[in-house]
C-alpha cells in the first residue's frame, strides 16, 4: 500500500477507493476543492513519519532475525495473571440526549 498516495487521494479531487471508482455514490463525489492549510503540516509529519521508519529498517530487519532465532516457550510457562488482573474493569454509565426526562 502507497500510503503517501491515499492520504494524498483523501484530501484532493482525486479521491480514494470507492470515490476514486464507477461505483461512487454522490455523498463519495463530494470532494475537496482547495487544499486546507493545516494539511501542509500533516503532509510535513507524514513523511518525517515515512522517512524515519524506512532508515529504522534494516534495524528492524536484525531484530526481527534475533526474534526468530530465538528460543521458543509453550504459553504455559508465561505467569498466571492474578484473580484481580482477570477482572473486567467497570466502565462509567452516561447518558446522553434525551433518555431521561424529569417532570
Amino acid at each position: 500500500m502507497n500510503v503517501l498516495d491515499k492520504w494524498l487521494g483523501a484530501r484532493t479531487a482525486k479521491g480514494i477507493g470507492r470515490a476514486a471508482g464507477k461505483n461512487a455514490t454522490p455523498l463519495d463525489r463530494i470532494r475537496p476543492t482547495e487544499w486546507e492549510d493545516e494539511w501542509n503540516d500533516e503532509l510535513l509529519d507524514l513523511l518525517r513519519v515515512l522517512t524515519h521508519t524506512v532508515e529504522l529498517g534494516q534495524k528492524q530487519e536484525s531484530l526481527l532475525k534475533e526474534v526468530l532465532s530465538g528460543e521458543l516457550f509453550a504459553a504455559s510457562e508465561l505467569p498466571q495473571p492474578t484473580p484481580s488482573q482477570k477482572k473486567v474493569p467497570k466502565t462509567i454509565h452516561r447518558t446522553y440526549g434525551q433518555d431521561v426526562i424529569d417532570f
